[in-house]
């Protein structure tokens, strides 16, 4: 199976989640680089293999293009005998700061309780003050904002997703985790991609 993700392949949740699978699985990642690219990279794989092809779609609150994007790609699942399959989920650093906090590494506020509901990120706290106000246009940003602005010495993602917790900082509530236990906590949160 192909699966397609709309995410960049460079940036750093894709290669932390790459990690967690074994090479022959991990290499048949592909990655759309925007969910503006999945119907035309979900075509290239349709016509150039006759593997069933799995799709991840960030159906991501206050995004208008998502569903036109899942009609589309629906339509194409059709066209090709439903070898085209559409896994709908929020969006990779939702999952990434729900790994975080059941890690222990971010701790519940208001505000990451708010995200973790899939509540409306327009009455977050952080909204209302200001302080994300320019900076979330969607829920996808407000939850990467919750992370970047956690305040923990370990982000941004890349240094988080290549060292062990093993806080330097010598912060009371850090626990020490292995980068194995924080790659596999992430993708089982990803519940379709557990397994």
């Amino acid at each position: 199976m192909i699966t397609i993700f709309e995410d960049n392949k460079d940036a750093a949740l894709s290669l932390f989640f790459q990690k967690a699978y074994p090479d022959n699985i991990a290499s048949s990642f592909i990655y759309a680089n925007g969910n503006g690219n999945l119907i035309a990279v979900a075509k290239e794989y349709l016509e150039k293999t006759n593997d069933m092809i799995g799709i991840f779609l960030d159906c991501v609150p206050g995004n208008n293009n998502i569903g036109r994007i899942y009609e589309r790609l629906r339509f194409l699942s059709v066209q090709n005998h439903y070898r085209l399959l559409i896994f709908p989920v929020i969006c990779t650093e939702y999952y990434f700061l729900d790994s975080l906090v059941s890690l222990g590494i971010i701790k519940r506020t208001n505000d990451i309780e708010l995200c973790l509901s899939r509540g409306l990120f327009q009455n977050a706290d952080l909204m209302k003050n200001g302080m994300f106000k320019n900076k979330t246009r969607n829920f996808e940003k407000y939850c990467k904002n919750l992370i970047i602005y956690s305040g923990l010495p370990c982000m941004p993602e890349k240094k988080y997703c290549n060292i062990a917790c093993i806080c330097k900082e010598n912060l009371p509530d850090c626990p020490s985790i292995t980068v194995e236990k924080k790659k596999f906590k992430f993708c089982f949160k990803i519940s379709c991609c557990a397994g």
